[in-house]
């Protein structure tokens, strides 16, 4: 089966992260990509980038069927998420690197 990959990228890297009210981070290889495909499966999350902390009432909200979200030239390893709930929020996240990357 073909992935379909937006133009000038290559498919790198996948994570399924669970986020609950604890703000989590990206894995240390999603990290390093260029960038990322969200989509948000079950309750709502908030994302916070570089210093931003996000909590459940503040950060961009993520909503569950309004994605896939695409992020890129962003700084990758200080996004941090949080669930908007007492549920956890399942984000599944594909992660690339631009084509003339190794």
């Amino acid at each position: 089966m073909s992935r379909p990959v937006p133009y000038g990228y290559t498919f790198f890297d996948v994570q399924k992260l669970s986020v609950t009210s604890i703000v989590t981070q990206l894995n240390t290889t999603v990290r390093t990509a260029k960038a990322i495909l969200l989509s948000v499966e079950t309750t709502n999350a908030r994302v916070g980038f570089n210093t931003t902390v996000p909590k459940t009432s503040t950060g961009v909200l993520l909503q569950t069927g309004n994605g896939p979200y695409w992020f890129d030239n962003l700084p990758l390893s200080t996004m941090r998420f949080c669930s908007i709930s007492t549920a956890a929020s399942l984000l599944q996240i594909e992660a690339f690197k631009g084509i003339k990357e190794d």
